[in-house]
């Protein structure tokens, strides 16, 4: 009787309870960075996972809507249901090129510089405005333009 109650502790402990809690269901989890949201969604679906999107941020190396980077990481091995981590890029970022018409040269490049823009060039051509004022800028001001983008001010000479 003793050996039977024994027996059935351990069926009990190494077979009926690991498939009631899925100890045994794990998967590994799948590469997705690199790969558009969708996909991703669909790969880790697949496997078995829930894919959740934690941030979005501005990316300019990797495209709109594609994921740059997932936790846990590819390969390890985790259980069924689950959720994978991610972080999607919105692509580029976009800002706006500030207003400096009638502003000091100097003044106009740093709004420009702390705007996230570069300066081109600073030209000088005739206008109505005091010498060192700044006219316009190329492209012109709240135009909407990526990160980075080089701006050229032109100045009243």
């Amino acid at each position: 009787m003793g050996s039977t109650f024994l027996f059935g502790i351990i069926i009990g402990n190494y077979v009926v309870l690991p498939l009631l809690t899925q100890q045994h269901a794990v998967v590994e989890v799948p590469e997705v960075c690199g790969k558009h949201i969708d996909e991703a969604k669909k790969l880790l679906k697949e496997a078995g996972l829930i894919a959740v999107v934690d941030t979005v941020v501005a990316d300019p190396a990797v495209p709109e809507g594609y994921v740059v980077s997932q936790n846990p990481l590819p390969t390890k091995v985790i259980k069924r249901g689950r959720n994978v981590h991610l972080v999607v890029s919105s692509g580029t970022e976009f800002v706006v090129v500030p207003y400096v018409h009638g502003l000091l040269v100097q003044e106009a490049v740093k709004m420009i510089t702390e705007s996230g823009l570069k300066i081109a060039k600073v030209e000088y051509i005739p206008s109505e405005l005091h010498s060192g004022y700044v006219e316009r800028t190329e492209p012109p001001s709240d135009a909407y333009v990526p990160k980075g983008t080089s701006v050229t001010i032109l100045v009243s000479e």
